[in-house]
C-alpha cells in the first residue's frame, strides 16, 4: 500500500485535518479533524479526498435565519450534491415569497405592488399574479421547461425580468382569458 498523503492542515468541506492517527481495519490511513461546529472527529484520508465525508456528522439545530430545526420545518436531502445537507421549510417559503414579492412588483405599474389592469387597486398579494402580456403563457413555459409558479417568479429574476409580463389580479386573469375564449369564437 503507498504511503498516506500528508494532508494536516488541509480543510475538506467543514472539516480541517490536525493530524494523523494510524490507519483504519482496511489499512487506510484515518485522521483527527475539526469540525466548523468545534467538535473533533476521526475521518479516513479517502473520504475526506473524494468528499464523502465533508463535517463531523453533526445536523445543525438552526439554520442560518435562526428558524430551529425540527420533523416539521426541516428536510434532509436523500441523494445527489447535497446529501445530508439540511434545508430549513421556513427558509424556503421566505425565499418564495421574496421573489413573487420581488416580480409582482417589477411588474406592477410603477413599481407599486397592485394589480396592472386600469381601474383595479387589488393589492393582495395573495390575489395577485404574473400576466404574460401577449396571452402566449403556456407556450413560453413549455419553450423554457417550466410549469408556472415559484418556478417561474425565480426564471424572470435569474432573466433579469425580461419584458412581456405584467402583474394582473385573479379577477382580471380570469377576465382576460374569457376575453380571449369569446374573440376566438367570434362573439
Amino acid at each position: 500500500m503507498p504511503p498516506a498523503l500528508e494532508i494536516s492542515g488541509q480543510k475538506f468541506g467543514q472539516l480541517t485535518v490536525v493530524k494523523r492517527i494510524g490507519s483504519n481495519n482496511q489499512g487506510s490511513s484515518t485522521w483527527e479533524c475539526l469540525c466548523d461546529c468545534g467538535k473533533i472527529c476521526i475521518a479516513v484520508g479517502k473520504s475526506l479526498r473524494y468528499g464523502t465525508t465533508t463535517d463531523c456528522g453533526h445536523l445543525p439545530t438552526h439554520c442560518r435565519r435562526g428558524h430551529e430545526f425540527n420533523e416539521e420545518n426541516s428536510h434532509i436531502i436523500k441523494n445527489g450534491k447535497q446529501k445530508g445537507k439540511v434545508h430549513c421549510r421556513a427558509c424556503k417559503r421566505a425565499n418564495r415569497d421574496e421573489q413573487k414579492l420581488k416580480v409582482l412588483t417589477h411588474y406592477s405599474n410603477n413599481n407599486i405592488l397592485c394589480c396592472a389592469w386600469e381601474g383595479c387597486n387589488i393589492t393582495d398579494i395573495d390575489m395577485l399574479t404574473l400576466d404574460h402580456t401577449d396571452n402566449n403563457g403556456a407556450e413560453h413555459r413549455r419553450e423554457i421547461g417550466i410549469y408556472g409558479g415559484t418556478h417561474m417568479y425565480a426564471w424572470t429574476i435569474a432573466n433579469n425580468f425580461p419584458n412581456g409580463f405584467q402583474t394582473l389580479c385573479s379577477n382580471h386573469q380570469l377576465k382576460k382569458e374569457v376575453a380571449g375564449y369569446r374573440a376566438f369564437r367570434g362573439y
